[in-house]
């Protein structure tokens, strides 16, 4: 044993000259030996020719004159995009299509970029990740729009696409995949089922409409999302959530303009059955309460709850809690948190009898947009559960200040140069705390 190498406090620069190992990270590492398949595994799907990263970061030439850069957003969890770091939930369950890198991973890149970002021999170079294949397997029917929408200037623009699967009668919806078109403009896409058919009439000539936020109709039902590196969301096996006969999906697209006109006509595949499956899927939306009737909690300074994110507050909590009186056991297989501009963090638990909390997510760096539903990687046997018995508690986090970017943006297409109150509703100025859910029965 190198007892150099046990020293603590001041000796650690001692340690750190004497050259003692860290962790299992290469001290002088090369991009073609080490680098290429963290950066080209991990960062490449969205930063490359055509994809909604800026720029590319596929070679060597790409990745080294940032070198330092890369370094410092995957120390920081900025990249790549997933909203989840080490949240005191990571013990639960693994989460599926979890792109976060390892300590080690990230200390190669930190040691690429302070020993000069060498580039190595390619002739002995590791072998590239191809990367999973999560598309959709099998799909029942694609849905395209009439035509494509253009989306126009440089400014983020959001628009709902209704589609029509002419459905005669009800089916079952075992996975679904958002299949982009433009990928240069398409940020993130969320999916609704429309059973009324209160979309129609809000849908243009071109089978589309304006919408931030939400749907832009009451009664529709969240069934999936899309983000750049995700791929199909399907619900556990043996499972479906029932579609009914006459209804319409409706998918909202977060694009942001490149300065061109750019038309997109991103698909949407489905696949479902038509026999009624043993497991029945329900996605549900909890939260968004705006008074202690429906469990928002007292604020301190407040003599009644009232949901207002305050002008200025960099770090304001909303607390809901939501009983769940009458639920037979369920699988949660899925989480999705929702809140809009201000939103930097929020934390989904379940208290259970005697008051004892699970933690089931938190999305401890929250970003409207790269919005993300997380499902357990695990069997359906090994999911949490809820049951009648317990009670959901969502803990939502603000920052209501010119420091938070989004806010500052919003606040400029408003022509504002200073915070306002935001309380609840469907706007960009307005705010949410609102959970996902997907369960299993």
């Amino acid at each position: 044993m190198d007892f150099r190498c046990t020293l603590f406090g001041p000796a650690a620069l001692i340690v750190a000259l004497a050259g003692c190992p860290t962790s299992d990270a290469p001290a002088e590492p090369t991009w073609h030996q080490d680098v290429a398949p963290i950066v080209v595994g991990s960062c490449a799907g969205c930063h490359r020719a055509g994809g909604v990263g800026p720029f590319a970061l596929q070679t060597y030439e790409d990745a080294a004159p940032i070198a330092g850069w890369l370094a410092g957003v995957t120390e920081s969890g900025q990249m790549p995009p997933w909203g989840v770091t080490d949240d005191g939930c990571g013990s639960l369950r693994p989460l599926h299509e979890d792109p976060s890198l390892s300590e080690a991973q990230i200390q190669t890149l930190r040691n690429w970029a302070d020993t000069g970002a060498a580039l190595g021999d390619p002739a002995t170079a590791a072998p590239l990740p191809s990367g999973p294949d999560w598309s959709l397997t099998e799909p029942t029917r694609r849905l395209e729009p009439d035509e494509p929408y253009v989306v126009r200037g440089d400014e983020d623009d959001f628009r709902c696409v209704v589609l029509d699967p002419e459905l005669a009668s009800p089916v079952w919806l075992t996975g679904m995949e958002v299949v982009p078109d433009a990928t240069e403009v398409v940020h993130h896409a969320l999916v609704w089922v429309d059973s009324d058919g209160a979309s129609a009439d809000l849908a243009d000539e071109t089978g589309g409409y304006p919408c931030f936020g939400g749907s832009g109709f009451d009664g529709g039902k969240l069934v999936g999302g899309w983000v750049p590196g995700a791929g199909a969301l399907e619900y556990p096996e043996g499972s479906g959530l029932e579609i009914a006969a006459g209804s319409r999906f409706v998918v909202q697209y977060h694009y942001f303009g490149n300065g061109t006109d750019t038309p997109d006509a991103s698909a949407l595949d489905l696949r479902w059955v038509e026999a009624e499956p043993a497991r029945k899927v329900t996605m549900a939306l909890r939260g968004n309460a705006g008074s202690a009737a429906g469990g928002l909690q007292l604020q301190p300074g407040e003599l009644a709850p009232e949901f207002v994110v305050p002008a200025g507050a960099e770090a304001h909590k909303e607390t809901i809690r939501v009983p769940l009186p009458g639920l037979p056991n369920l699988g949660l297989f899925l989480v999705g948190p929702h809140m809009h501009l201000a939103g930097v963090s929020m934390k989904v638990s379940v208290e259970r009898p005697g008051g004892v909390r699970q933690c089931l997510l938190e999305a401890d760096a929250y970003d409207f947009y790269w919005q993300r539903l997380y499902r357990y990687d695990t069997p359906i046997e090994d999911l949490p559960i809820l049951s009648g018995a317990d009670t959901l508690i969502l803990e939502c986090t603000y920052d209501n200040t010119l420091d938070n970017g989004r806010i500052r943006d919003a606040l400029s297409d408003e022509g504002l140069a200073a915070p306002v109150d935001l309380s609840l509703g469907d706007s960009s100025l307005e705010e949410m705390c609102l959970a996902v859910l997907g369960v299993v029965r």
